[in-house]
Protein backbone atom coordinates (compact mmCIF):
# COMPACT_ATOMS: atom_id res chain seq x y z
CA UNK A 1 0.00 0.00 0.00
CA UNK A 2 0.96 3.39 -0.94
CA UNK A 3 0.66 6.67 0.61
CA UNK A 4 -0.63 9.31 -1.98
CA UNK A 5 -1.08 12.17 0.78
CA UNK A 6 -1.08 13.40 3.97
CA UNK A 7 -3.62 17.20 4.41
CA UNK A 8 -4.07 18.56 7.36
CA UNK A 9 -7.15 17.77 9.26
CA UNK A 10 -9.41 19.03 12.02
CA UNK A 11 -9.10 18.53 15.47
CA UNK A 12 -5.09 17.99 15.34
CA UNK A 13 -5.18 15.26 12.55
CA UNK A 14 -4.11 14.87 8.58
CA UNK A 15 -6.02 13.43 6.57
CA UNK A 16 -3.95 10.26 4.82
CA UNK A 17 -4.89 9.42 1.37
CA UNK A 18 -3.89 5.37 0.48
CA UNK A 19 -3.46 4.20 -3.32
CA UNK A 20 -6.51 1.71 -1.90
CA UNK A 21 -8.96 4.55 -2.07
CA UNK A 22 -9.41 5.37 1.93
CA UNK A 23 -9.12 8.90 3.23
CA UNK A 24 -7.58 7.98 6.98
CA UNK A 25 -7.75 10.56 9.73
CA UNK A 26 -4.24 10.05 11.94
CA UNK A 27 -3.32 12.02 14.74
CA UNK A 28 -0.87 14.90 13.86
CA UNK A 29 1.68 13.96 16.79
CA UNK A 30 1.69 10.13 15.75
CA UNK A 31 2.06 11.12 11.90
CA UNK A 32 5.01 13.51 12.57
CA UNK A 33 6.58 11.03 14.92
CA UNK A 34 6.20 7.55 12.50
CA UNK A 35 9.03 8.62 9.91
CA UNK A 36 6.27 8.07 6.91
CA UNK A 37 5.72 10.55 4.33
CA UNK A 38 3.56 11.22 1.03
CA UNK A 39 4.94 8.00 -1.42
CA UNK A 40 6.16 6.06 1.48
CA UNK A 41 4.91 2.00 0.88
CA UNK A 42 3.66 0.38 4.16
CA UNK A 43 2.55 -3.02 4.92
CA UNK A 44 -1.17 -3.67 6.23
CA UNK A 45 0.56 -4.26 9.53
CA UNK A 46 2.27 -1.29 10.47
CA UNK A 47 -0.77 0.64 8.49
CA UNK A 48 -2.81 -0.83 11.74
CA UNK A 49 -0.32 -0.45 14.03
CA UNK A 50 -0.36 3.32 12.80
CA UNK A 51 -4.12 3.55 13.17
CA UNK A 52 -4.14 1.91 17.18
CA UNK A 53 -1.54 4.61 17.72
CA UNK A 54 -2.92 7.22 16.47
CA UNK A 55 -6.11 6.03 18.08
CA UNK A 56 -4.62 5.45 21.50
CA UNK A 57 -2.93 9.20 21.58
CA UNK A 58 -6.51 10.82 20.46
CA UNK A 59 -8.35 9.17 23.30
CA UNK A 60 -5.44 9.85 26.01
CA UNK A 61 -5.49 13.58 24.42
CA UNK A 62 -9.41 13.80 24.79
CA UNK A 63 -8.71 12.74 28.71
CA UNK A 64 -6.55 15.21 29.30
CA UNK A 65 -8.56 17.79 28.13
CA UNK A 66 -11.46 16.63 30.08
CA UNK A 67 -9.44 16.63 33.52
CA UNK A 68 -8.31 19.83 32.58
CA UNK A 69 -11.71 20.93 33.08
CA UNK A 70 -12.68 19.39 36.22
CA UNK A 71 -12.15 15.97 38.10
CA UNK A 72 -13.52 12.61 36.76
CA UNK A 73 -14.19 8.95 38.66
CA UNK A 74 -12.42 6.53 36.40
CA UNK A 75 -15.85 4.90 35.14
CA UNK A 76 -17.03 8.78 34.90
CA UNK A 77 -14.51 9.40 32.50
CA UNK A 78 -14.84 6.78 30.39
CA UNK A 79 -18.57 7.23 29.36
CA UNK A 80 -17.61 10.58 28.76
CA UNK A 81 -14.85 9.16 26.14
CA UNK A 82 -17.61 6.97 24.75
CA UNK A 83 -19.55 9.72 24.24
CA UNK A 84 -16.94 11.47 22.33
CA UNK A 85 -16.57 8.63 19.66
CA UNK A 86 -13.81 6.20 21.75
CA UNK A 87 -14.44 2.89 21.54
CA UNK A 88 -15.44 1.29 24.69
CA UNK A 89 -12.28 -0.73 25.59
CA UNK A 90 -9.70 1.70 24.09
CA UNK A 91 -11.88 4.39 27.09
CA UNK A 92 -11.64 1.69 29.26
CA UNK A 93 -7.99 1.44 28.98
CA UNK A 94 -7.16 4.54 28.62
CA UNK A 95 -9.01 5.82 31.84
CA UNK A 96 -7.21 2.35 33.58
CA UNK A 97 -3.58 3.81 32.92
CA UNK A 98 -4.55 7.51 34.24
CA UNK A 99 -5.43 6.01 37.20
CA UNK A 100 -2.27 4.55 37.56
CA UNK A 101 -0.89 7.06 36.81
CA UNK A 102 -2.34 9.09 39.77
CA UNK A 103 -4.01 11.21 37.34
CA UNK A 104 -7.66 9.83 38.12
CA UNK A 105 -7.87 9.09 41.92
CA UNK A 106 -11.72 7.11 42.47
CA UNK A 107 -11.39 7.57 46.20
CA UNK A 108 -10.05 11.14 46.46
CA UNK A 109 -12.97 12.51 43.88
CA UNK A 110 -15.65 10.52 45.64
CA UNK A 111 -14.63 12.09 48.67
CA UNK A 112 -15.19 15.47 47.73
CA UNK A 113 -18.23 14.89 46.10
CA UNK A 114 -19.41 13.43 48.98
CA UNK A 115 -18.45 16.31 51.00
CA UNK A 116 -20.27 19.29 48.91
CA UNK A 117 -23.20 17.24 49.22
CA UNK A 118 -23.36 16.42 52.43
CA UNK A 119 -22.39 20.41 53.49
CA UNK A 120 -23.84 22.06 50.15
CA UNK A 121 -26.66 20.39 49.40
CA UNK A 122 -27.55 18.61 52.73
CA UNK A 123 -28.07 15.32 50.87
CA UNK A 124 -28.10 12.32 54.00
CA UNK A 125 -26.06 9.75 53.92
CA UNK A 126 -28.33 7.36 52.00
CA UNK A 127 -28.65 9.85 48.97
CA UNK A 128 -24.63 10.40 48.98
CA UNK A 129 -24.42 6.99 48.48
CA UNK A 130 -26.93 6.51 45.73
CA UNK A 131 -25.47 9.63 43.89
CA UNK A 132 -21.87 8.48 44.15
CA UNK A 133 -22.89 4.76 42.42
CA UNK A 134 -25.21 6.30 40.01
CA UNK A 135 -21.58 7.90 38.95
CA UNK A 136 -20.21 4.62 38.74
CA UNK A 137 -17.89 4.53 42.13
CA UNK A 138 -17.50 0.85 43.57
CA UNK A 139 -19.29 0.29 46.17
CA UNK A 140 -15.99 -0.33 48.55
CA UNK A 141 -15.21 3.39 47.85
CA UNK A 142 -18.84 4.37 48.24
CA UNK A 143 -18.78 2.62 51.82
CA UNK A 144 -15.36 3.82 53.02
CA UNK A 145 -16.75 7.59 51.76
CA UNK A 146 -19.75 7.50 53.38
CA UNK A 147 -18.82 5.61 56.77
CA UNK A 148 -16.48 8.48 57.00
CA UNK A 149 -19.06 11.47 56.88
CA UNK A 150 -20.21 12.68 60.09
CA UNK A 151 -23.71 11.91 61.56
CA UNK A 152 -25.50 14.99 62.01
CA UNK A 153 -28.28 14.12 59.55
CA UNK A 154 -30.87 16.28 62.00
CA UNK A 155 -28.53 18.98 61.91
CA UNK A 156 -28.66 19.25 57.88
CA UNK A 157 -32.77 18.43 57.90
CA UNK A 158 -33.29 21.08 60.11
CA UNK A 159 -30.92 23.43 57.95
CA UNK A 160 -33.02 22.68 54.78
CA UNK A 161 -35.90 23.70 56.39
CA UNK A 162 -34.33 27.10 57.58
CA UNK A 163 -33.23 27.33 53.74
CA UNK A 164 -36.35 26.73 52.13
CA UNK A 165 -38.37 28.49 54.69
CA UNK A 166 -40.56 25.94 55.47
CA UNK A 167 -42.69 27.30 58.22
CA UNK A 168 -45.23 24.47 59.63
CA UNK A 169 -47.08 26.85 62.35
CA UNK A 170 -48.05 23.56 63.87
CA UNK A 171 -50.61 23.05 61.20
CA UNK A 172 -51.05 19.41 60.05
CA UNK A 173 -51.05 20.28 56.10
CA UNK A 174 -48.34 22.19 56.57
CA UNK A 175 -46.16 19.84 58.79
CA UNK A 176 -46.94 16.83 56.24
CA UNK A 177 -45.88 19.14 53.55
CA UNK A 178 -42.44 19.28 55.27
CA UNK A 179 -42.16 16.03 55.52
CA UNK A 180 -42.69 14.71 52.50
CA UNK A 181 -39.89 17.37 50.78
CA UNK A 182 -37.86 15.87 53.59
CA UNK A 183 -38.74 12.49 52.86
CA UNK A 184 -37.90 13.16 49.04
CA UNK A 185 -34.45 14.74 49.98
CA UNK A 186 -33.89 10.99 51.16
CA UNK A 187 -33.94 11.65 55.25
CA UNK A 188 -35.60 9.07 57.27
CA UNK A 189 -39.05 9.80 58.67
CA UNK A 190 -37.71 9.88 62.39
CA UNK A 191 -34.83 12.03 61.44
CA UNK A 192 -37.70 14.23 59.18
CA UNK A 193 -40.11 14.30 62.41
CA UNK A 194 -37.39 15.22 64.39
CA UNK A 195 -36.93 18.20 62.00
CA UNK A 196 -39.77 19.75 61.89
CA UNK A 197 -40.39 19.44 64.93
CA UNK A 198 -37.25 21.66 66.11
CA UNK A 199 -38.33 24.22 63.49
CA UNK A 200 -41.52 24.77 64.89
CA UNK A 201 -40.15 25.25 68.40
CA UNK A 202 -37.98 28.35 66.54
CA UNK A 203 -41.06 29.52 64.75
CA UNK A 204 -42.28 29.70 68.24
CA UNK A 205 -39.54 31.16 69.46
CA UNK A 206 -38.87 34.15 66.92
CA UNK A 207 -42.75 34.59 67.37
Amino acid sequence: MKILSALRGKQHTYTIATDDGRETPVDKTVWKHSGLSVGTEITDEKWQALLELSATHRAREKALYYLSLRDYGQNELTKKLCTAGVERELARQTTARLAESGLIDDTRYAAMLARDMSVRKLYPKRRVAMALAEKGFGSDIVATIISELPEEEEQQALELLRKKRYNTSGEPKLREKALGMLARYGFSYAVARRAVALREAEWNDEE
